[in-house]
């Protein structure tokens, strides 16, 4: 008897560790309300020698406590028999009535293995006890006592409902009258073993929802999807969202094959995890993101006119520069309104940009244009030595770039040294006196070397053209009012040859 005590405790203390360090797939709150039925076969342990195997049955009601812990009532049928010495046989019947912890101890997808214990209440009856069996007449031949159950077994489950179980365990009572022979020690109580397999029923356990992702384990299993995993396809996105919320497809990281994971779309990019294209602009959102680095929500991501699409695929321009060619149009505006390229700064190739013709209101499409016609009176022939002022070219504030207003009179400029091809000039910058001398200084020679790179690029030598700054040295008038100061801040034109 101290054996098998000992044996239930050292059982209960390493069902305590193992179930510490071991997580559980299946779990008794998957399992729900149970109904079970067991039968094998007892064995009496007691006083009496040659104790042979006797029937036993049990039915039990188990319920879930915790995800490893289930409560089980229960009630059987039980006997025992055996021989004292050599003649003399008895047998024994027995009603237990108990309740049982199930702890499960390790446990998979379709096995529990758990150990067990509880307390229970036994009726007893010795049902036939020949003469000479050494019995205490005070025991009587039956009655009711106390029983402490305990043991291990193993369930393994079928399909949802079903599974089947085998143990095996101890009950301890708490009378020393279940066989005939009494012994003084009254420290020796009698105890029976048991043995058997069985199944249970699991009622309504399709209404779990095992990883809690919104999702009934039932319907999981008929959508395909895993019940114990809460994200299936591992896109960020639970199963009950995708199918209940999101209506994607819980078993497909990327629905709509755009090359974005649903999760990405819904709390990152916020696209349609339906929509390949969530802007209708003619890319993926995902090439949209991964490769171009346009905007998947925006058609047009630099606002130039023409869609994200249109661009890379047709028009060749680059979705997120309004202006490809810098020209100062956009592509948009070249491609639909001018018929310009995009591509191109110059379409023409007669030297002025696009933008510059269209600012200036002379056909981008046609070079013959790009230099106009401009009727020189001879006057305007400079002699050597002599210098004029280039009224009308202005500006940007504190810069040296030339401002659009200024073309008029560049071109005129340019004219008389293209028809004069003998004429050498000084291109000479002035400022007025605000700020410091050195600062002014090299601000009239930037503005003087911007004029000559203009003349130059429209065809004009290089080799006839010299540049010279004069900062605030040469004022023209005074530099006390706004006025003088604008007339002092000029561009002079000078024959050097």
């Amino acid at each position: 008897m101290k054996t098998l005590k000992t044996l239930g405790v050292l059982l209960v203390l390493l069902s305590v560790v193992v179930l510490w360090h071991t997580p559980a797939n299946a779990q008794y709150k998957e399992l729900g309300f149970t109904i079970g039925l067991t039968g094998g076969g007892t064995i009496g342990q007691t006083e009496a020698s040659d104790q042979p195997v006797r029937a036993y049955g049990r039915i039990d009601f188990g319920f879930p406590i915790l995800n490893r812990l289930q409560g089980s009532l229960g009630a059987g049928s039980a006997r025992i028999a055996g021989s004292i010495g050599t003649v003399d046989e008895y047998t024994t019947d027995m009603i237990p009535i108990d309740f049982r912890f199930r702890l499960a101890v390790i446990a998979t997808k379709k096995v529990i293995f758990y150990g067990y214990g509880g307390i229970g209440w036994l009726h007893y009856s010795v049902d036939t006890v020949f003469a000479g069996n050494h019995r205490d007449p005070s025991l009587g031949l039956g009655g009711w006592t106390a029983f402490i159950p305990y043991g291990a077994g193993f369930q393994f489950r079928a399909d949802e409902h079903w599974s089947f179980r085998l143990d095996a365990g101890s009950n301890y009572t708490f009378t020393d009258a279940l066989d005939p022979v009494y012994e003084t020690d009254a420290k020796n109580k009698d105890s029976y073993a048991t043995f058997g397999i069985g199944a249970s029923y699991s009622i309504g356990s399709g209404n779990k929802d095992s990883d809690g992702d919104g999702l009934k384990d039932k319907l999981e299993k008929q959508i395909g999807t895993d019940p114990n995993k809460p994200d299936t396809d591992g896109d960020r996105l639970n199963d009950g969202e995708e199918y209940s919320h999101y209506k994607t497809d819980a078993l497909k990281a990327d629905t709509d094959n755009d090359g974005l994971r649903d999760g990405d779309e819904v709390l990152v990019n916020k696209t349609n995890p339906l929509k390949t294209d969530s802007d209708d602009d003619g890319l993926k959102d995902g090439d949209e993101l991964l490769t171009y680095k346009t905007d998947p929500l925006k058609a047009d991501t630099d606002g130039d006119g023409i869609k994200d699409g249109e661009e890379v695929l047709t028009s060749k321009t680059n979705p997120t520069n309004a202006d490809a060619d810098g020209d100062g149009l956009k592509d948009g505006e070249e491609v639909n309104s001018y018929k310009t390229s995009p591509l191109k700064a110059d379409t023409d190739g007669g030297t002025v940009s696009d933008g510059v013709e269209v600012a200036r209101g002379t056909n981008p499409l046609d070079p013959k244009d790009d230099v106009p016609k401009v009727e020189v009176p001879k006057k305007e022939v400079l002699k050597v030595g002599e210098a004029i002022v280039l009224e009308g070219i202005v500006f940007k504030t504190a810069s040296s770039e030339i401002l659009p207003a200024s073309k008029e009179i560049l071109m005129k400029a340019f004219k008389t040294l293209e028809e004069n091809p003998e004429i050498e000039v000084e291109i000479q910058g002035h400022t007025d006196n605000v700020g410091k001398h050195d600062y002014n200084m090299n601000l009239s020679q930037a503005r003087a070397d911007a004029v000559k790179q203009w003349l130059v690029t429209a065809g004009i030598s290089a080799r006839r053209i010299t540049t010279k700054g004069f900062a605030f040295d040469q004022p023209m008038t005074t530099n006390d009012t706004p006025e003088g100061r604008q007339q002092n801040r000029r561009i002079e034109f000078k024959r050097v040859k």
